[in-house]
């Protein structure tokens, strides 16, 4: 009998091992997916016991330890990944970015060396190499920076300061006084809240409660009167939050402004040019707060992040918005990620950046304000940067004092801030260039991304064509699994770049760019995006909204309108209709009349500025298909009914 039950264990134990195995794997791959990475990484890690040659296990661990900044393990599993058959070109760069952070420089170096060769088209590679080889010329600014942790502090994450009269405000992750706690499961720590510094007794307090909420918020911009705030909020508006198609909550710019009466932040309101499919954030005023800059990950950026800037525009009315955001180009943007900008009394930026060549993780880098935009950034040195992420850095007016981010002194995720004096008195004079050794000839690349207009998800395996205007030779590409194609271009030549994406059983069609690299320098990156259209999408037009009964069009509906005057122009095959629909307040029919005449008034604008009158068809759906569940019946609020008066287009035809 017991021999018997012996053999039956021998039989089923393994059997219950591996099945033990593959569900420890599919909950760990659940709290990956969901960002939960201070969840997974545990399982992982008992995985990995179980199965020490897994290379799928090692994959997970290294990019959820990468996620977390915890670059010595990360390390160890990106050790294991590059001592295989078969690297994948990725591997090298992350791996030489977690001995970065190490302290590793040397090997560091030799990694980034070997990135550099199985992927020449990214010049990080050979940047950080080359800085690697030469550290004294980043480390000579190291005596120009007096550095202090700030006593406001917290156990927790503490980061991007940013002035408010003798005053600082900042972004934290510390404990609320409250008896729920709700938990960010990325970081698994409390939501970030505003908290301000009290100059006169040295306490910290909430910053406000109308703008502090129950998700993410900050960084946070100031104009120099103080009467305007610019902040980032997780995607929550009016007690309601959004998520992308891909079921993620992206971050938001907001504005609001001071009242006097109540002593408090009003009128909050979300920035034009937010997007439910990427995120938007980090603001920064420049001098005379006709411009914001911001980071954001928005389709047709060059790396992950870029920094973006937007300009105030009022029309003849004087009614106030903002311009569609502009990409400050491949001069201040990588491969890699820009963010945390900062604009100095003179017009100089100051921003974060993992992809120009520094000591490791986030570096502080500098642009000097020139005609038309930014000198050639430059890092700002060491002691202000070190080896881990240094962010936010700001300055007064002198130019001598200010603060700063780093993690440099917590353990794995956690910043502090620091304050900072500089010795330098000219507050005009810039760090000194950090020269980066590079051996190889100047390059010349373009680089394009593909992307769905109606989703913003890429579009692999799409056929981009290069066409050489001056002796009309054309070269083709494929697109990879992230919707990116590259040329290699030749100097002081014009081209033409065109992309044909197979779709079964729809015509698609995408923009025709043109661009140049006469006049260009040095490493030349361009950068152009490519929307795709097809048969049949339906394309929202972002923040096309009506009054109440009403069908004029409203000055800042016409700037959106001039979006699809562009797309139009782009596209010039292109046919579409415009759709039009109401709220559910008033009858079906006199609904279904009023969006009839909201198409037809949109079409009209269009056909204004010159756009054929058989490219556009109107048509009115009343209020047949709303966005919410703001029905007939359904007692809403004023936003709720809002979302349901919109406009969108349906592409009919691209021939």
């Amino acid at each position: 009998m017991k021999l018997k039950i012996l053999i039956i264990c021998l039989l089923i134990c393994p059997v219950l091992k591996s099945q033990n195995f593959s569900l420890k794997e599919k909950l760990a791959d659940k709290y990956y997916n969901r960002y939960s990475y201070y969840k997974a990484i545990p399982m992982y890690e008992q995985l990995l016991k179980v199965d020490p040659r897994s290379y799928r296990i090692h994959e997970k661990l290294a990019d959820s330890y990468r996620k977390i900044n915890d670059s010595e393990n990360a390390e160890m599993c990106y050790s294991f990944l590059v001592d295989t058959t078969v690297v994948k070109p990725e591997y090298y760069l992350f791996y030489a970015q977690a001995l970065a952070r190490n302290g590793k420089y040397e090997q560091s170096q030799a990694l980034y060396q070997k990135y550099s060769e199985v992927n020449s088209g990214d010049n990080r590679g050979a940047g950080f190499s080359g800085l690697y080889k030469n550290l004294d010329s980043i480390m000579a600014d190291s005596a120009d920076y007096s550095i202090t942790s700030v006593q406001f502090n917290s156990p927790s994450s503490d980061f991007s300061p940013s002035y408010f009269g003798k005053n600082v405000v900042f972004v934290s992750a510390r404990k609320k006084p409250s008896i729920i706690r709700s938990i960010y499961n990325r970081t698994y720590s409390s939501y970030l809240d505003l908290y301000m510094t009290d100059s006169e007794n040295g306490t910290v307090k909430p910053f406000s409660r109308s703008l502090n909420s129950i998700y993410h918020e900050g960084p946070v911009t100031f104009t120099k009167n103080q009467d305007t705030i610019i902040f980032t909020r997780s995607n929550y508006y009016k007690n309601h939050s959004r998520r992308s198609d891909e079921g993620i909550n992206k971050l938001k710019l907001f504005e609001a402004e001071w009242d006097n009466t109540s002593h408090d932040w009003t009128n909050i309101k979300p920035l034009p040019f937010n997007n439910d499919q990427y995120s938007v954030g980090h603001p920064a005023f420049s001098g005379d707060g006709k411009t914001i800059y911001f980071a954001s990950d928005k389709p047709g950026s060059i790396g992950g992040t870029d920094i973006y800037c937007s300009h105030i525009i009022k029309s003849l009315s004087g009614l106030k918005t903002w311009s569609e955001p502009e990409n400050l180009g491949s001069e201040i943007n990588t491969r890699g990620n820009e963010m945390f900008p900062f604009a100095d009394n003179d017009g100089n930026l100051w921003y974060a950046s993992d992809g120009l060549p520094g000591l490791g993780g986030l570096d502080v880098f500098f642009a000097a304000s020139s005609s038309g935009g930014f000198s050639n950034p430059v890092n700002a040195g060491a002691n202000l940067n070190s080896r881990f992420d240094d962010f936010g850095y700001i300055t007064n007016s002198s130019g001598r004092e200010g603060y700063f981010s780093s993690d440099r002194n917590n353990e794995i995720g956690d910043d502090d801030i620091f304050s900072v004096i500089r010795s330098r008195t000219q507050k005009t004079e810039t760090p000194d260039p950090v020269i980066i050794p590079v051996s190889h000839p100047s390059s010349y690349k373009l680089t394009g991304k593909v992307y769905s207009a109606d989703s913003f998800k890429p579009i692999p395996n799409s056929t981009a064509f290069l066409l050489n205007k001056a002796d009309s030779s054309t070269i083709k590409t494929v697109s990879d699994e992230s919707g990116t194609f590259t040329f290699d271009l030749k100097p002081e030549s014009d081209y033409t770049v065109n992309v044909t994406v197979i779709n079964a059983g729809s015509k698609c069609s995408s923009n025709i760019n043109d661009c140049s690299t006469r006049g260009a320098s040095g490493d030349v990156s361009l950068n152009l995006a490519f929307p795709v259209f097809c048969v049949g999408d339906v394309i929202k037009v972002e923040n096309i909204y009506y009054d109440l009964g009403k069908y004029n069009i409203r000055p800042d509906a016409r700037l959106e309108l001039d979006k699809v005057y562009d797309i139009m122009l782009a596209n010039p095959k292109m046919k579409i209709e415009l759709r039009s629909h109401t709220d559910s307040r008033g009858t079906p029919a006199s609904n279904m009349i009023l969006s009839d005449r909201r198409a037809n008034a949109a079409a009209e604008y269009l056909f204004s500025k010159g756009i054929a009158h058989n490219r556009i068809t109107g048509k009115g759906f009343g209020d047949t298909l709303p966005l919410n569940n703001c029905i007939k019946g359904v007692k809403c609020t004023e936003d709720e009914y809002k979302i349901n008066r919109r406009t969108e287009f349906k592409v009919i035809s691209l021939e």
